[in-house]
């Protein structure tokens, strides 16, 4: 279980939310009946039905927590995801980019991509989005996100200059995505 994190559903009623990551899947449990888990969201299935599969078993998803974030133009609330997922393509920008997670306050999920803007096929992969968090910085009023990513990769797999940070300025207005459950 990775990410464990407490979210209110509707009506107030206080739930867990966390991630396994031999199924691929984040579960919502409930503490007062008995710690039911019930999937909320199968990554394995949603990027396998986006790309027509994966390019390998890693899926990986809340590494350390979930964090708010509140948009400063709508004060929609969204939790933020980190993610390790293979796009099929491990030589193309996406599949050397990281990904990860926006969950809505309805259980609704998008994804988004950090993609490294000086990539080329030599590019080591951005493996892991670790960890997200909301710009402390006063000026950024809250526009701001910065993505930390690592992760060993499995034996054989170089990790000398393997960890990376992106900063990423959040749009104005409402972003209109399209979501699933």
């Amino acid at each position: 279980m990775r990410g464990l994190t407490a979210i209110k559903r509707v009506g107030g009623k206080e739930h867990l939310l966390g991630a396994r990551e031999q199924p691929g899947v984040i579960e919502r449990i409930d503490p007062f009946a008995n710690f039911t888990a019930t999937e909320e969201f199968n990554i394995r299935r949603y990027f396998t039905d986006l790309w027509g599969g994966l390019g390998g078993s890693a899926t990986i998803a809340g590494y350390n927590n979930m964090p708010f974030f509140t948009h400063p133009d709508t004060g929609e609330t969204v939790r933020l995801i980190g993610l390790w997922v293979n796009h099929p393509d491990d030589q193309s920008p996406m599949g050397k980019g990281s990904y990860y997670l926006v969950r809505n306050t309805a259980g609704k999920y998008v994804h988004g991509v950090i993609l490294d803007p000086s990539f080329s096929a030599t590019s080591s992969p951005l493996l892991g989005t670790r960890t997200i968090v909301v710009s402390p910085f006063k000026e950024d009023k809250g526009r701001v996100l910065y993505f930390g990513g690592f992760d060993a990769g499995g034996p054989g797999f170089s990790k000398q200059d393997t960890g990376w940070i992106f900063r990423a300025q959040v749009p104005k207005g409402r972003v209109q995505r399209r979501s699933r459950r």
